[in-house]
């Protein structure tokens, strides 16, 4: 109800210099209680009432030694631990980060051991580890381009450098998996960055994704999605499901078939129901890994092993995402329909022409076969359901 909104905004006292506020004022929910908000703005404030009477918790956490036409010497992160109520983080836009353990009443300093007076872009608090936090840092402003981040298990006490294997691009956000704890995600002004091995490594996550500035992720807690917003003000969206699955193990397999689609057969299937739409295709989503580049082959096989369509693929080294449309090549239609009869009594069995040509698989249980160049081959039942079983 718009009647009902109220407008947020801290205040200093009579008598008391203007706060201070930067360009994207921080501001966090408490995962602990959604009633609590905390605002950062040169001073760390605190409503416990969703908002309203928003406390002053801190002195200037700043430096407070610039002074210009646009606001300096601000707040630029704040985050709470998920694991502990009233553990938090704060950094500024002048290199400054500081914790609180107890709900901010109280603050410490913690930058020794990051680069000094460098904007701090990005602050986050392990879902995996009490004292664990990362900090992102951006030299940009400063006319610099060195990649910053950092991680610490002690609550900032001493720090390691996790940026060694990214290009000299500014770090605007860095994000925790916080299903998998090695997993780390950069955003940049040139894209995202995903490391397995909590920043020993670094690879660019560019499917679908152009070269532009990354300024903010989330990892979606149900979906398990990356949640990407550009500089460009374009969203994007990026599912874990396979990432989550890339241990030691699975790298070190030379082909393994992660996630395909199974289908329900339609009888619409190559039917051209309207004049400006292309007709309905039985096309299966196949994610799957190989730990060598190289071409890949998809085979479809019937239940008694006859080859019903072959697909060719050109495989990177890593995860890799084909889709094939579930069509028999035409000199393997005897066949499968010769197995169709004798699985269903001898009945007849007459497998047709779709009105685009095609002969599309009729609802069974079928094997999908990939073998790459050196002839390493991984099978994976495929089911095509009949929608009147279920009926």
């Amino acid at each position: 109800n718009p009647d009902d909104a109220q407008f947020i905004h801290p205040k200093n006292d009579i008598g008391e210099p203007n706060l201070r506020f930067n360009w994207q004022t921080p501001i966090w929910l408490s995962v602990h209680n959604q009633d609590i908000l905390y605002v950062g703005t040169n001073r760390f404030h605190r409503s416990m009432r969703k908002g309203e009477d928003l406390k002053v918790l801190s002195s200037d956490l700043t430096a407070a030694d610039r002074k210009g036409d646009v606001p300096f010497n601000t707040i630029t992160a704040i985050h709470e631990s998920p694991l502990r109520f009233g553990l938090i983080y704060a950094g500024t836009d002048d290199g400054r980060v500081w914790i609180s353990k107890d709900a901010g009443y109280t603050w410490s300093r913690i930058d020794t051991g990051l680069p000094q007076g460098v904007y701090i872009s990005r602050i986050v608090a392990s879902a995996h580890m009490e004292g664990r936090v990362y900090v992102s840092l951006n030299g940009c402003r400063s006319d610099h381009f060195t990649p910053y981040i950092y991680t610490s298990d002690d609550y900032g006490a001493t720090w390691k450098c996790l940026s060694n294997a990214l290009p000299a691009e500014p770090v605007n956000v860095v994000r925790e998996d916080p299903e998998k704890e090695n997993i780390l995600f950069a955003g940049t002004d040139n894209g995202v960055y995903l490391s397995l091995d909590r920043g020993t490594s670094w690879m660019t996550m560019s499917g679908g994704l152009p070269r532009v500035a990354v300024h903010d992720m989330v990892i979606h807690p149900r979906d398990g999605e990356l949640v990407v917003a550009t500089h460009g003000r374009s969203i994007y969206i990026a599912s874990l499901r396979e990432l989550r699955l890339l241990d030691d193990s699975l790298r070190a397999t030379a082909l393994k078939v992660l996630h395909h689609d199974d289908l329900t057969f339609s009888k619409r299937w190559g039917k051209k129901n309207y004049e400006f739409a292309d007709a309905p295709q039985p096309k299966s989503a196949i994610v799957y890994f190989a730990k060598s580049s190289g071409v890949v082959t998809f085979r479809l096989l019937s239940a008694g092993g006859k080859e019903l369509l072959t697909v060719v693929d050109s495989a990177a080294a890593g995860l890799n995402y084909k889709t094939i449309i579930l069509s028999v090549d035409a000199g393997a239609v005897p066949t499968l329909q010769q197995e169709f009869r004798k699985a269903n009594g001898n009945k007849s069995f007459l497998l047709a022409k779709s009105e685009d040509g095609n002969y599309y698989v009729p609802a069974g249980t079928y094997t999908l076969e990939l073998i790459s160049a050196d002839g390493k081959k991984v099978r994976q039942e495929m089911v095509v359901k009949d929608p009147e079983a279920s009926k």
